[in-house]
């Protein structure tokens, strides 16, 4: 077996000290740029891998973090999970994955993995859901420094990644409306989320902005799949009431919404444009494909680990919650308004 890379030999090879690669990886920002820049260099050549259980004992951490996601077959919470994941191993970080347990009278999973692993902070990949006897709130008897993206408990001191979902909702309906659409309705998620909620309020604001009356018989509460949009989109239709255009809260019920459209003869986006949240793997390829709000769903993850990294190692500093910002994003699914398309009723 080739005999591991020591700390002295990476400090001869980059001509400093053995003090000096250690300040490397335990405190980087306490050295010169170009030292910095030249061990790291260093490391990499030679491979040097640090010994994890001499460097717990040294700084009492264990260098594990509790990561705590949604769902792995859930695309939205895969793509931010990959971005913690890549940027906590760039520190030296291991994951212990967890998904999320639902059953709020069973012990969840994770109690488990931060009793039993010592972990030194824990990343929650999950939405807010605005019920009683959440079965997260027991992890704030756990003194161990905690960041969530989107997910909030009132009175807590979660640290939390979000973006901006009443402006991403604000920017794809200003975009409708620059089109010319006056009658937009809004498939919502489950309003049980705090994302559905926001965008809702992004849709209700943007109608106030734009000086045009709000039509609650135009909004219909789905769930954030395909199947919810779909059956949204008929129970839409089957009201008769005059739309030209939809916002679908997320890409999936979207695409529901359009199979809809078609079976009952409409086109999109001539007859109906459609609109939606996300950008997911699919919106680009859709047909037609999907005008939608990007999430920078890789950097929420990324934005996390960074945030919980830092409470770990500089405890007592002030760290801030952070709201990124969203991207609106033109294809083919929404189109001009035409008047004589709607001349008729649907």
């Amino acid at each position: 077996m080739k005999k591991p890379v020591s700390i002295k030999r990476v400090a001869e090879e980059a001509g400093v000290s053995a003090m000096t690669v250690s300040r490397v990886l335990n405190h980087p920002e306490a050295v010169a740029p170009a030292t910095r820049d030249r061990v790291l260099s260093v490391i990499a050549q030679l491979g040097y891998r640090p010994n994890a259980i001499a460097r717990s004992l040294k700084l009492q951490r264990t260098y594990t973090i509790g990561l705590i996601t949604g769902g792995l077959d859930n695309w939205f919470y895969v793509q931010m999970s990959v971005g913690a994941v890549h940027e906590l191993r760039r520190h030296n970080y291991r994951v212990l994955l967890s998904t999320m347990d639902t059953d709020p009278d069973g012990e969840p999973d994770f109690v488990h993995m931060l009793n039993d692993q010592r972990v030194d902070g824990v990343l929650l990949m999950h939405d807010s859901v605005q019920i009683d006897h959440d079965p997260l709130v027991r992890l704030m008897d756990v003194d161990l420094p905690i960041v969530t993206t989107g997910y909030r408990l009132p009175h807590s001191s979660l640290r939390v990644v979000d973006v901006d979902n009443v402006d991403g909702a604000m920017q794809i309906m200003r975009h409708l409306f620059a089109l010319g659409h006056r009658r937009i309705a809004t498939i919502t998620g489950s309003l049980r989320y705090k994302a559905a909620t926001d965008r809702t309020e992004g849709y209700r604001l943007a109608h106030i902005e734009a000086s045009l009356p709000l039509d609650s018989g135009l909004m219909c509460e789905g769930g954030w799949t395909m199947d919810t949009g779909y059956e949204c989109m008929q129970n839409l239709l089957a009201r008769g009431l005059e739309f030209s255009a939809v916002f679908a809260q997320n890409d999936e019920m979207a695409i529901g919404a359009i199979r809809a459209l078609r079976e009952a003869g409409l086109r999109v986006p001539q007859d109906i444009s459609v609109a939606g949240f996300d950008d997911s793997n699919v919106a680009q390829f859709f047909d037609p494909p999907l005008t939608t709000v990007r999430q920078p769903i890789y950097d929420i993850g990324v934005t996390a680990a960074c945030m919980l990294i830092g409470q770990i190692e500089r405890p007592g500093e002030q760290i801030d919650d952070a709201l990124l910002k969203t991207e609106l994003v033109v294809r083919e699914s929404a189109a001009q308004y035409d008047a004589v398309a709607h001349a008729h009723p649907h």
